[in-house]
């Protein structure tokens, strides 16, 4: 479906006819779209990125799907939209996160034991246990940004 914005223009017709006042003139804006200068709007981009990271659909396959839609483009604008809204939407959050961590001590071990499963051929699968301990240290006292973040162990165990 296509949709066009129209952006109106109003002007105050008593000041138009006192010329001692300046003209009143009232726009409307149009939405701004999530990446300028593109056709993507919000829900096309959060398909792809859906579709990509939690379906595992290729870029490619997903042109074929966005043909048969209408709309016509290439994996190259698939993946530069999802570079875009990476950089532009998800960065500043991630940078946010990251200065949260950062600025503590950090402890965390973690044990992850899944439930024994069984293959097509109905043997059982022994699950696989991860052990690790991470710990992120800020030396408060440096200016040397590789010394401040260290991963001290981690492990995986069979």
């Amino acid at each position: 479906m296509k949709v066009q914005h129209i952006e109106h223009a109003y002007e105050c017709k008593d000041c138009k006819v006192d010329s001692s006042q300046p003209a009143q003139i009232k726009r409307g804006k149009a939405p701004q779209p999530a990446i300028q200068r593109s056709i993507a709007s919000p829900s096309v981009l959060a398909k792809v990125i859906y579709d990509k990271f939690a379906q595992y659909l290729p870029l490619y396959r997903q042109v074929k799907e966005w043909n048969r839609y209408g709309l016509n483009t290439n994996d190259k604008n698939l993946s530069n939209w999802v570079i875009r809204v990476a950089h532009d939407w998800l960065l500043p959050v991630y940078e946010r996160m990251k200065e949260l961590m950062m600025a503590k001590s950090v402890c965390m071990s973690m044990k992850h034991t899944d439930k024994l499963s069984t293959d097509p051929m109905g043997n059982l699968v022994k699950p696989m246990r991860i052990i690790g301990c991470f710990e992120v240290c800020q030396a408060r006292h440096t200016n040397n940004d590789s010394l401040s973040k260290r991963i001290i162990s981690s492990s995986i165990c069979p």
